[in-house]
């Protein structure tokens, strides 16, 4: 079964603050460096969630996280 980019991505973000950092840097070059795929539209929504928590202290973007991957039943 192949993992589903998002959850990867999620699951990842939650555990590694370096990869988090590059994520906010260059998202599509981390997605293309760690092997992730998204879809157009899974890349808005990253954006979107990257615009909601800028400037949030790392446990509240951490809470964030979670919350997502609860709702899409990752976490």
């Amino acid at each position: 079964m192949v993992a589903d980019g998002l959850s990867v991505l999620v699951q990842r973000a939650l555990t590694d603050a370096a990869f988090r950092r590059r994520l906010t840097a260059d998202l599509e070059a981390t997605l293309r460096t760690e092997g992730i795929v998204l879809s157009p539209e899974e890349i808005d929504a990253v954006r979107a969630f990257q615009s909601e928590v800028s400037g949030l202290p790392p446990d509240d973007v951490n809470a964030h996280l979670a919350a997502a991957a609860r709702r899409r039943g990752a976490y």
